[in-house]
């Protein structure tokens, strides 16, 4: 499955905006939150990371695809992305780059669409529970059920590309000891579909 498949023809003729308001545009991504470091920073990226497992059907993860799209053409003059660049989607089937095995290991990435978020040491996502308190950041484990608000941004320095943010997650269903997508895992973890509804921190976007 290719990051391109989520353009139709209708997305891939039409205007895009100014890229400065598509920077700010916001998106309420729903997934599986796989291998979170958001209580504390990875220490290979230095940052706030997370892979968040999507469904490929669901409307606002083709909305966020094709808004990468349209941030990429209007940026670097095409919708796919250049090599060398960075990228925040992936197929949780790809393989590594070398063809070595899988890009990710775990079964829950099988069949899936993966969203690549990061922050900056200094803007730690905020994390709230499943009653939309807030909640310490340790609370969320790999596994667990989510709404990300995130947004997109590029640029072009010593790396170039586009890439995707986040400012704030709800935990929406806790996953099991068996269901964790945390490094080392082995165990399954299956996806359901949840309603889209308006997260606590959205500001009615």
């Amino acid at each position: 499955m290719t990051k391109s498949a989520f353009l139709s023809a209708a997305d891939a003729a039409n205007n895009v905006s100014d890229p400065n308001e598509i920077r700010q545009r916001k998106f309420k991504l729903s997934g599986l939150a796989g291998y979170p470091a958001i209580a504390t920073v990875n220490p290979l990226s230095g940052k706030h990371d997370m892979q968040l497992i999507c469904d490929p059907e669901d409307p606002e993860f083709k909305r966020f695809a094709r808004t990468v799209a349209d941030l990429n053409f209007v940026t670097f003059g095409t919708r796919e992305k250049k090599p060398g660049h960075h990228w925040p989607i992936f197929s949780g089937d790809e393989l590594k780059a070398d063809g070595s095995g899988p890009r990710f290991k775990h079964p829950a990435f099988k069949g899936k669409m993966v969203v690549r978020l990061k922050s900056n040491p200094e803007r730690q996502p905020r994390v709230f529970g499943q009653d939309a308190t807030p909640v310490d950041p340790s609370e969320l484990n790999g596994g667990d059920l989510v709404y990300v608000e995130a947004g997109i941004f590029s640029y072009q320095n010593q790396a170039s590309g586009v890439s995707a943010g986040m400012s704030a997650i709800q935990i929406v269903r806790k996953a099991a000891l068996t269901e964790r997508i945390e490094a080392g895992g082995t165990a399954g973890a299956s996806f359901k579909p949840i309603e889209l509804a308006d997260l606590p921190f959205s500001g009615g976007e």
